[in-house]
Order: structure tokens, then C-alpha cells, then sequence
């Protein structure tokens, strides 16, 4: 029995430790969409897209890159610490299937679900693989554009503390979401400044970021309380 603990500790410590390089490679990059294919429509500069979409935020820390599939068709792939871009979807009922990258045939989650016209949805992966704890989420996203000399901006929390985590740009913030969850859109000056990721009263994450105008931001959050690590993602939402 012992000999099994120690397999499986180590089996998660590497696991960890690949998350960790993988999530230090994609940081010194910067954020962006890491999705394979062709990216949504939009309809015009500015513009928001005119057809349901899906895009996948990839944040459980001891999960490798993971292939998304829906209806069997491979749609996207993700790295920890990262997310895709939107793409199209067809609106109706469709089976939703995460397999590792480099274990194809190993289906870790599948579930059914159902997408409306014109909708945006996020698939948010969170917890952790080991012992089943991996989880995915579905969220609608609205898709409405800021109006000229404003932007918005929301949180993803997978950061696995007890304490609900809240996002303040310049004295604007988020409401406080739990771990797998996220919050709403709220609005947020244009312009530089700090996004600060909170648990509580206590600042986690600092980030410099240079809001554009009408620009929407996307921060995720993940890591592991237990072993210290926070990561903090930001992501424009190209429209």
C-alpha cells in the first residue's frame, strides 16, 4: 500500500512539475489563443462574432495538453496555463469528449450539451486529474461590445484555495467566484494600470496591462495553494 502512495505522489509530482514548464514557457510568451484551425468570423473591425463559438480555458494544473473533441471530430487542443481562440460551432446537441494529447484514446471526461444560435461559450477545464478530480465546466459568454472609452473585464478563478478570488483593475473589481468558476463581465477604465488578482483582502497576483479601448480581458487564474504557485493569465479577447 505505501508502494502505491509513493507511485502515485510521484506520478502527480511530475505531473506538476510538466504543468509548471509548460506554464513558464507559455508566461515568457505572453497570452494568447493556442487553438489549432481556423479562428471565428467577426463581423467587422471591432466587431463581435455572428455565430456560436467555442473556445477552451485549460487550467488544471497536474492535467497534461488535453485534445478536444466534439461528436468524435477532433475541434481543438490546449496546454495547461493557456486557452484557444473562439471557433465555430454548430448550434444543437453535441457530445463534448477531453482525451491527453499523447494518449488519444483515454477519454478522461465526456458529457452532452447544447448550444443556442449566436452564442459564445467557454469550456473551462479545472481541479485535478489525479484520483478523478478533473472537472469541466460550461459557461455562456455574453456577447455584447463595450461601449467607445470603456472595456470590461472577468476572472476565471482554478486556483485551489478555499477563499474565493476577486479581480480589481483601478478600483473597479469583480465580484469574489470559487474555484472552478467565473465571473461576470464588468466594466473597467481604458488605458495602463494593474490588474490585481485578490484572495480577500489579500493581493495573490500582480499584472501591468495596457487596457485598449472597447477591449475585453479575460485574467485566469490557477496553481496550487499547498505548493505556492499562482499563475495568472491574461487574455485579450480578440473580437
Amino acid at each position: 500500500m505505501y508502494l502505491n502512495y509513493l507511485n502515485s505522489h510521484l506520478k502527480f509530482t511530475q505531473l506538476i512539475c510538466f504543468s509548471i514548464c509548460s506554464a513558464l514557457a507559455l508566461s515568457s510568451c505572453g497570452g494568447g489563443g493556442g487553438g489549432d484551425g481556423e479562428s471565428r468570423t467577426t463581423s467587422g473591425s471591432g466587431g463581435r462574432s455572428a455565430e456560436t463559438a467555442l473556445r477552451v480555458l485549460h487550467g488544471s494544473i497536474d492535467t497534461p495538453p488535453v485534445i478536444v473533441s466534439i461528436d468524435r471530430s477532433e475541434f481543438q487542443t490546449v496546454d495547461y496555463n493557456s486557452e484557444t481562440d473562439y471557433r465555430g460551432v454548430s448550434p444543437g446537441a453535441h457530445t463534448i469528449s477531453v482525451a491527453y494529447k499523447n494518449e488519444p484514446d483515454r477519454v478522461v471526461s465526456q458529457f452532452s450539451t447544447t448550444f443556442s444560435e449566436d452564442t459564445e461559450y467557454s469550456l473551462f477545464l479545472t481541479g485535478q486529474a489525479r484520483n478523478g478530480g478533473l472537472r469541466t465546466n460550461i459557461f455562456e459568454e455574453v456577447p455584447a461590445l463595450p461601449d467607445v472609452g470603456t472595456a470590461r473585464a472577468q476572472i476565471y478563478n482554478s486556483f485551489d484555495s478555499s477563499s474565493g478570488l476577486s479581480l480589481d483593475f483601478a478600483g473597479s473589481r469583480s465580484e469574489g467566484v470559487g474555484s472552478g468558476q467565473k465571473s461576470e463581465f464588468f466594466n473597467i477604465p481604458v488605458g495602463p494600470g494593474q490588474l490585481l488578482v485578490r484572495s480577500g483582502g489579500t493581493v495573490v497576483k500582480s499584472i501591468s496591462y495596457d487596457v485598449p479601448d472597447q477591449g475585453e480581458v479575460t485574467v485566469m487564474v490557477s496553481g496550487s495553494n499547498d505548493l505556492g504557485i499562482v499563475f495568472a493569465q491574461v487574455y485579450r479577447d480578440f473580437d
